[in-house]
């Protein structure tokens, strides 16, 4: 997000956390991997307090709303990578 996209969000909230993973199934599953252990050998409590600061609708950062938008940035960024004839 710019910062004008995230001060209005701070101010209006269009969406919460949890809309944003209703409606982008990657998002919600990385946050479900985390709560099932995935990343800490199974370990489904180590990540709890993180994901609940993430989905807290009062996140000061907006990390889950700014989330779509870097892993949109990364994929533009990856394809670049890949697409070795366009680098000159």
């Amino acid at each position: 997000m710019t910062a004008e996209e995230a001060e209005y969000e701070r101010k209006n909230a269009s969406r919460t956390p949890t809309q944003v993973c209703a409606n982008n199934s990657a998002i919600n599953d990385i946050l479900v991997s985390m709560m099932n252990g995935a990343f800490s050998d199974g370990d489904n409590e180590i990540f709890m307090l993180l994901v609940d600061s993430l989905m807290d609708r009062h996140d000061p950062y907006l990390l889950i709303l700014d989330l779509e938008s870097y892993i949109d940035c990364q994929t533009r960024i990856n394809d670049a990578f890949l697409n070795k004839e366009k680098w000159e």
